[in-house]
């Protein structure tokens, strides 16, 4: 068929459908100037577009390369099969784009927290190391919230019409909250480098570990604490799901918050054993050693009793 034919008829169905130019370039993939060549007639749609041209302007294949809608009579050449195949790719596309998302903002926090590292050991600008390992920390989250946000846009009209209309929303928002996950254990892994004597000055590497194991930990309960909570009251999980993650956060709290009382106690006591036994002379090695051992002890079985519950309540569903 003639372009101009099928140009025209592309302009007719967006036209009948509300649509801009730049939102149908949106919801396909494509650039404002690639929709305006078509309708002008100066080139055609990919031949792989087309079924999502179809599904978008709810036509079908044929009557796009005929330009014109099929009467009644003549059977359909686009079968139920082959419609949900095409929301099946776009929904596969939708959480590619989600997972390398996630996979560049988690490469930007692997990368600050490194830098922070080698400015504060190598180089002895530990403060230097943190702001600016901070900016590259803003900079993944940034990425992550812009980059799902678009994919979620483009993927609401879809999932409107598919049988499992939280597939593509879930595993979007599962990327983000990941990639922040990520971003908020860097965060915590580079804090210790704040606390430097001076601004040019470092800290001991065995001091940057040990501390920044320790904050990178309790960031990223606290990030996996906000995480469920918005998961249990987020729209892209059907109630089912909801009410499975309510039951989720119900036991963190439960595992992890007794552990979290519990270190606090521990804390306490070390104090008062460092400043009342050893008259604050400095404790000895062995007792500096359960200042750490003890926590790392305490959040590991809470962990343990946490995934325990988990694949026991998953088992009886």
């Amino acid at each position: 068929m003639p372009r101009a034919n099928m140009g025209e008829f592309i302009t007719a169905l967006r036209r009948s459908c509300g649509y801009t130019q730049q939102e149908v370039a949106e919801r396909l993939g494509v650039s404002n100037k690639t929709v305006s060549s078509w309708e002008t007639g100066i080139s055609c749609p990919d031949i792989a577009l087309l079924p999502a041209i179809a599904e978008l302007f709810g036509v079908t294949c044929d009557e796009l390369l005929r330009g014109e809608r099929i009467p009644a009579a003549e059977p359909p050449l686009v079968t139920e099969q082959k419609r949900e195949k095409a929301l099946a790719l776009r929904t596969a596309r939708y959480k590619n784009g989600a997972s390398t998302a996630a996979l560049v903002s988690s490469g930007i926090s692997a990368a600050a927290a490194l830098l922070a590292l080698v400015l504060g050991i190598g180089a002895l600008r530990s403060r230097l190391g943190f702001w600016l390992g901070t900016i590259l920390l803003l900079a993944a989250v940034l990425v992550a919230l812009i980059w799902c946000r678009r994919l979620r846009f483009l993927s609401s009209g879809d999932e409107a019409e598919q049988d499992a209309p939280h597939e593509a929303g879930g595993y979007i928002f599962r990327m983000q909250g990941r990639a922040l996950l990520a971003a908020a254990a860097a965060f915590g892994f580079i804090l210790p480098h704040a606390f430097a004597p001076a601004f040019n000055a470092g800290i001991v590497l065995s001091s940057a570990l040990t501390w920044g194991a320790f904050c990178a930990a309790g960031t990223f309960l606290l990030a996996g604490l906000i995480y469920l909570i918005a998961k249990a009251h987020s729209a892209a999980f059907s109630a089912e799901l909801r009410a499975e993650t309510r039951s989720e956060l119900r036991a963190a709290l439960c595992t992890f918050g007794s552990a979290a009382l519990l270190t606090a106690v521990w804390l306490i006591c070390y104090t008062w054993m460092e400043s009342a036994v050893f008259y604050g002379e400095g404790a000895p090695a062995w007792l500096v050693f359960l200042l750490f051992a003890v926590p790392l002890a305490l959040f590991a079985a809470a962990g343990g009793c946490f995934l325990l519950w988990r694949r026991r309540s998953r088992k009886k569903r």
